[in-house]
């Protein structure tokens, strides 16, 4: 997807012939993902992010976005049905953690919205990241108070419990030539348009 410049009758067309991600029909859904733009933008012109969803028939959605969530390109794989059952095999093995997340609030008020789909409903979260061990003993030396170290602590088992569910899916994934990360999607060696590859120059600062 490059940079277009679009007529405004065009952008409030492509909107409404855009359904919201996590408006649409659930049915056959297995498992997806979305980073998109959480921050402020223009109106169906500024770079908006991408989303992958796989079904359970195998076919793997990619879709780029403008900002608002506008759709501006999409693109259909296949992977073999093999691939859904070691994904709802990762589905069994991370149950009860599926069943009880949540997004929790990390203070985030703009950056990366990720949207997460374990095979039940989206789960929303802005910024969210894994906090490794050496990150938390980082996050101890900022926050010396017991009851505020509590707090953030609580924040990060609930972002690392997403995250790791999510790098279960992608090692599934990566096995069948599609290589997810929170960041981009490469299918077949066709990539997701990263953000100064939309605009054609490099606006690494300002996405």
């Amino acid at each position: 997807m490059k940079y277009q410049n679009y007529s405004r009758e065009e952008l409030i067309r492509m909107e409404q012939a855009s359904i919201p991600l996590t408006k649409r029909d659930l049915t056959g859904m297995i498992f997806g993902y979305a980073e998109l733009n959480a921050g402020e933008a223009e109106f169906g012109v500024d770079y908006g992010g991408f989303s992958v969803i796989l079904y359970d028939y195998g076919v793997v959605e990619v879709r780029e976005y403008l900002f608002s969530q506008i759709l501006a390109e999409e693109r259909l794989y296949s992977v073999p049905q093999s691939c859904i059952s070691e994904i709802q095999q990762q589905y069994q093995k991370y149950h009860d953690e599926i069943q009880t997340m949540y997004a929790p609030n990390n203070c985030s008020c703009d950056g990366s919205f990720n949207c997460f789909y374990f095979g039940n409903h989206w789960i929303n979260a802005l910024n969210i990241r894994y906090t490794g061990k050496q990150q938390m003993k980082q996050i101890w030396k900022l926050n010396l108070n017991p009851v505020k170290f509590k707090k953030n602590m609580a924040v990060v088992r609930e972002e690392n419990k997403i995250m790791e569910c999510f790098f279960s899916v992608c090692e599934v994934l990566r096995k069948y030539d599609v290589i997810l990360d929170s960041d981009s999607v490469t299918i077949q060696g066709k990539s997701t348009t990263t953000c100064s590859e939309f605009y054609g120059y490099d606006k690494k600062n300002d996405c």
